[in-house]
């Protein structure tokens, strides 16, 4: 590992950034996902499931129901796509959910 002692401007990641961003094999792209910092912890949503790191930890079971992860990543995450036309909804939730059932019998 090498450090520097340099300051560092946003032009040094714009690079890194990109790739996690947008290559295949980057887990940002691979795994949809948000995340939610608080002052007591951090709330994570993985595919289906939502967890609590930090104060209230938890992990909670798979969000089975397209309406309610919608209402997840609303409340939680204040993401809200209620401006989208039902079809782009249904096709993100089946994504979604197709990768939370790969993953699931990856581990069978």
């Amino acid at each position: 590992m090498r450090w520097m002692t340099d300051l560092a401007s946003a032009g040094d990641f714009v690079t890194k950034h990109e790739w996690l961003s947008t290559a295949p094999d980057s887990g940002f792209v691979q795994v949809p996902m948000a995340e939610r910092r608080d002052a007591t912890g951090v709330d994570v949503i993985r595919t289906v499931t939502l967890s609590r790191i930090g104060n209230g930890a938890f992990t909670a079971e798979p969000i089975v129901r397209e309406s309610e992860w919608f209402e997840v990543l609303a409340d939680v995450f204040d993401l809200n796509f209620d401006g989208h036309p039902p079809e782009w909804r249904h096709s993100l939730w089946d994504t979604v959910f197709a990768r939370h059932r790969d993953w699931q019998a990856s581990r069978t």
